[in-house]
């Protein structure tokens, strides 16, 4: 017969087992959530930081187009080359200027062939120049920092133009207006204007 004593060691080995065991998961259990903390902190930065456009044209065989903004941005010509990174100047230094852009502020890249491309530039861009393309498709819904867009004489249909308003990202800052111009597209007659005005855009011609 098993003494008392001992069956009572027994049951508080057990329930000192069970509080370790308890103790253990639970530290597990934080460790996981941290790291699920961190992990998910880490995605939505980078989630954040990326700043795409998107920009679509056809029958060209040079990509001509300028932009300004703060750090560097990346551009996948829509080829199969190697993507491009460059530095992007401040915008300050020629968002005012009229029929005039920095050269260091302008990007170029030749096609081997006259076709249709689309394009990916990932950035804190703020100004974009792309006027006299036949750009078809401009998105950039997944860039915030946007505030000026130009693009003029291209090929942009009134649905085409009606997206790019769609992609705009509210404006919430009332002492800056953004702007987006369109004149000498084929669609900038019939096109929704109300569309970017209703999110604090100003549509110019």
């Amino acid at each position: 017969m098993i003494p008392l004593q001992q069956i009572y060691m027994k049951i508080m080995k057990t329930m000192e087992n069970k509080r370790l065991k308890q103790k253990q998961m639970k530290k597990i259990g934080f460790y996981v959530m941290a790291a699920a903390i961190v992990l998910t902190t880490a995605c939505k930065k980078e989630k954040d930081d990326t700043r795409q456009m998107i920009i679509s044209a056809k029958n060209i065989s040079r990509m001509q187009f300028s932009m300004a903004g703060s750090g560097s941005a990346t551009i996948n010509w829509g080829d199969g080359t190697k993507i491009e990174k460059v530095a992007l100047g401040n915008n300050k230094d020629w968002a005012g200027l009229v029929g005039y852009i920095p050269l260091q502020f302008t990007f170029r890249h030749d096609y081997s062939g006259s076709s249709s491309y689309t394009l990916t530039i990932n950035g804190k861009i703020t100004h974009l120049w792309c006027s006299d393309f036949e750009m078809t498709i401009f998105d950039v819904s997944h860039n915030s920092a946007i505030e000026l867009i130009r693009c003029r004489d291209n090929q942009l249909t009134t649905k085409a133009l009606n997206d790019l308003f769609a992609s705009l990202v509210e404006n919430t800052d009332v002492k800056l207006q953004k702007r987006v111009l369109i004149s000498g597209n084929p669609g900038a007659e019939d096109c929704d204007r109300s569309i970017a005005e209703n999110k604090g855009w100003l549509v110019e011609p």
